[in-house]
């Protein structure tokens, strides 16, 4: 089993309509369910849930969800408000959240290629909003699967691994996410952490 799921992760990194894997998968969704007339594939139940967001509003013309109180369905800001009742989940109306997400994505990149520059520049960083992605020596930038498995996956692989080891948990292709309850202080442990990892990277 941990063979076959190894083999199916060298083949498929991004779900999202971009793997003849995924039209497998789901036609057999399809055959297995009923009820299942289409299948759409994902990475995260927060992904999928903004997804059938955009179905319905397509589908319905309008533009409001309804949302019960406590109900969880995802991290993004636009639906996490009122899952619960901690501090952090108040921070998007107490402060201009994507001014407070665009300089903390500001902070994490500066850092970021910081101390890639002190490691011998291999360390790429790309950002679009709140949302960074690190790949390694890429023949330019990663625009798409092609460019993605041009880079240097295996240091890839072992940066991500030695991240995990120092308390940093990023998306196996290299994807970082911010949200409203990530602090100023951690975005700095997390380029501390970065340094240690590219420390102890062997290339």
């Amino acid at each position: 089993m941990l063979e076959r799921v190894a083999l199916a992760q060298q083949r498929l990194q991004c779900p999202g309509g971009q793997h003849e894997a995924e039209v497998d998968l789901a036609e057999t969704i399809v055959q297995l369910i009923p009820s299942a007339d289409l299948a759409r594939i994902g990475c995260t139940g927060s992904e999928m849930v903004q997804l059938a967001l955009r179905v319905a509003r397509a589908a319905t013309g309008r533009n409001l969800v309804v949302k019960f109180e406590g109900h969880y369905h995802g991290w993004l800001d636009n639906i996490f408000a009122g899952t619960t009742v901690v501090p952090t989940a108040r921070l998007p109306r107490a402060n201009p959240v994507h001014a407070r997400l665009e300089a903390l994505a500001q902070l994490l990149v500066a850092g970021l290629e910081q101390v890639g520059k002190q490691h011998g520049g291999i360390l790429h960083v790309q950002r679009v909003g709140p949302v960074i992605n690190t790949t390694f020596s890429p023949p330019g930038p990663i625009v798409d699967y092609r460019s993605f498995h041009a880079s240097d996956l295996e240091t890839q692989r072992s940066f991500l691994q030695l991240m995990e080891q120092e308390g940093v948990r990023v998306t196996g292709r290299g994807t970082w996410f911010l949200s409203s309850a990530h602090t100023e202080a951690g975005v700095e442990l997390t380029v501390k952490a970065a340094n240690m990892a590219l420390q102890n990277l062997k290339v």
